[in-house]
């Protein structure tokens, strides 16, 4: 079944001595996606706000208030993109089953650094507590997640690193971008160039060029290969047929000197770092993708629509019916339907 072929290739994430090295990933870090299976959740959208003790003993905890039952954690890896991933994995497992929840402390490091007022805690807070954290649970024992309540009922419960999981997060997209709410002067240094590079009043779509490290982990994970420009140009005219000659492109990239060379003609390049690139792609009119979860969260905070390659297919197709992306077939280069 696909979905044991799937777990098969991220083994590593639980028991990474079963897995062969891998390349030290780059930009948006390394790219493995929890299988989408079964339906989808539908939850409410009141506000996660984490239960604490209010009788915590002082004499054994100074200055700190210990959940009262069961929580979520996690214990992230990687870099931006599946930070963020781990992160509102476990703020939406944790909203849906009322618990408190804890994230690596690097993830709250690296995530403080963009986004303000995280409400999720660092795992060394529970650590005070001076309760047991259990093994982290495997991947596939996370499903179906609609009994996670039921399964994990008086357990603390650990979610493994490269938590991806889109049945949960997803439903509270509206929720997310109030959680993950990025700094003002990043926003303003973003939209500064936005309008030093495209000007003012234009349609503006921005574009994620990943290449990389993805040229070895395409290959291992999704039987696929580097996509071309060719690609690209197709996604920028299928914008141009809709919004006009006019529509201007933006692109952010770990590779600028192959997009100068092959897409300089049709854009312009507007990198800096991770984090101004992140939010540029957010303020973005549209977004075009093609893979890796820094793409994804690009055009998850953009409010516009989203062109992407069909390479990820169990995540895309849910995607393309969920959030109305537009798929690119990864083999023909044009639009899937």
């Amino acid at each position: 079944m696909w979905f044991s072929d799937f777990f098969n290739k991220y083994r590593c994430v639980s028991q990474p001595t079963s897995c062969p090295s891998q390349p030290a990933w780059s930009y948006g870090g390394d790219d493995q996606r929890s299988p989408v299976r079964g339906k989808y959740l539908k939850f409410g959208t009141q506000e996660f706000k984490p239960k604490v003790n209010q009788t915590t003993n002082s004499s054994t905890i100074k200055n700190y208030q210990c959940p009262e039952g069961p929580i979520v954690a996690v214990l992230g890896a990687g870099r931006l993109g599946n930070q963020i991933w781990d992160y509102a994995s476990t703020w939406s497992v944790a909203r849906r089953l009322n618990r408190t929840a804890y994230v690596q402390d690097s993830i709250i490091s690296e995530l403080s650094k963009m986004f303000e007022n995280l409400s999720l805690k660092p795992l060394s807070d529970f650590k005070k507590c001076r309760q047991p954290l259990p093994p982290a649970v495997p991947l596939d024992k996370l499903f179906p997640l609609d009994t996670l309540g039921r399964r994990f009922r008086a357990r603390n419960l650990l979610l493994p690193a490269f938590s991806q999981l889109l049945e949960v997060v997803l439903p509270d997209k509206e929720l997310l971008r109030r959680e993950l709410k990025f700094k003002p002067e990043l926003v303003a240094e973003a939209q500064k160039t936005i309008e030093e590079v495209a000007g003012r009043g234009k349609m503006v779509v921005g574009i994620h060029v990943r290449r990389d490290d993805f040229g070895t982990f395409l290959p291992l994970t999704f039987h696929s290969k580097l996509t071309t420009e060719n690609y690209f140009k197709n996604a920028m005219e299928w914008y141009r047929q809709k919004y006009g000659s006019s529509t201007f492109f933006l692109i952010v990239s770990d590779d600028l000197g192959w997009c100068k060379r092959l897409l300089g003609n049709d854009s312009k390049l507007a990198s800096k770092n991770p984090r101004h690139d992140l939010i540029l792609l957010s303020l973005c009119d549209h977004t075009i993708i093609d893979y890796g979860t820094f793409g994804f969260w690009g055009a998850f905070f953009s409010r516009g629509h989203t062109v992407s390659l069909n390479v990820e297919q169990n995540f895309t197709s849910v995607m393309s019916v969920k959030a109305n992306w537009t798929l690119f077939d990864k083999e023909t280069l044009s639009v899937i339907g």
